[in-house]
């Protein structure tokens, strides 16, 4: 498939080429992409003293999701830009950042077939 695509590709003369990778290519074991903030916020609480409600850190998650997409032309965000959204300090984003980095390796697998 990939090889028809790319000649797909080649014969037509396009530049750029996007895939979609979460539930594509990469899925997850778990339910919603809320569970991997919420397990992202438990890793962060086991290495440091930081007390929040799991849900109040996935809809502060959520939310800060949502300002980075709308401070883009085209709604696709990094998770640097998400975390510039958060409401903490910038070390403690960037420890957030590191822990959901780490909860998506832990929850996440390539989908053999794609």
């Amino acid at each position: 498939m990939v090889d028809e695509i790319l000649k797909h590709v080649l014969s037509e003369g396009f530049k750029t080429v996007s895939f979609d990778v979460f539930d594509t290519l990469v899925f997850r074991r778990c339910a919603c992409p809320k569970e991997v903030f919420s397990n992202s916020l438990a890793f962060l609480q086991s290495h440091v003293n930081m007390t929040m409600d799991k849900g109040e850190y996935g809809e502060l998650r959520v939310q800060a999701e949502r300002q980075a997409k709308r401070n883009t032309l085209s709604g696709e965000v990094s998770l640097e830009q998400i975390y510039v959204n958060m409401p903490f300090l910038e070390e403690t984003s960037a420890a957030l950042l590191q822990a959901e980095l780490a909860a998506e390796k832990c929850f996440g697998y390539v989908y053999a077939p794609m």
